[in-house]
């Protein structure tokens, strides 16, 4: 996330970097927020940006996947923001021009991966780059893997705690990854907040 000319990136495994300086003091600010980094376990790190009393952005690691989730945020904050989460107001995906609907989420990611001679806001880079293309999995493979880890009543029973909205997205996380660990990832309460994960 850039915030001004402060950058923040977070990473697998709670790996993080404050301009440039990895594992940087927290407490600290961005963009003149303060960020705060819990650790709740080896496996999953929570970074809250406290916009005001009452909206943060919360980014939440849970082993090599990133969620992020906006808190009580206000419209008016964002009004000018673009990247991959879309419009604020309308959810919808939007090209990096920000004004063409991408209903596809391979185009999506496709069009939004950094090109040759952009800035890089990641402090080191890693293959595909372009002008090489994304990888995709291919449909049978993701269709065997679901089929041979974890069973679905298993994922269900393990998701029962989730929010009624993320619960189905929770069993399909599970069962696409094999990791039970993932559905207690999200159950935990922190400041007598639940937060539900977005998986991207």
């Amino acid at each position: 996330m850039k915030f001004g000319e402060d950058v923040f990136v977070v990473s697998s495994f709670g790996g993080y970097s404050l301009n440039g300086v990895s594992n940087a003091e927290l407490p600290n600010t961005v963009g003149g927020f303060t960020v705060v980094h819990t650790k709740v376990s080896e496996k999953v790190h929570i970074f809250e940006i406290q916009l005001a009393e009452d909206e943060k952005i919360v980014l939440k690691t849970f082993k090599d996947m990133v969620a992020v989730n906006l808190d009580q945020v206000h419209a008016h904050r964002l009004h000018a923001s673009k990247g991959m989460l879309g419009n604020y107001n309308t959810s919808q995906m939007l090209a990096r021009n920000g004004t063409v609907v991408i209903d596809n989420p391979n185009d999506f990611a496709a069009d939004w991966q950094v090109k040759e001679g952009e800035e890089m806001l990641f402090q080191s880079t890693r293959a595909p780059q372009h002008p090489s293309q994304c990888e995709l999995p291919e449909a049978s493979t993701t269709k065997r893997r679901l089929g041979e880890t974890i069973a679905l009543s298993t994922a269900e029973q393990a998701c029962a705690d989730w929010d009624v909205h993320f619960r189905a997205s929770c069993v399909h996380d599970v069962m696409a990854t094999g990791d039970l660990d993932l559905a207690a990832a999200g159950a935990f309460k922190i400041t007598n907040i639940r937060l539900s994960l977005l998986w991207c």
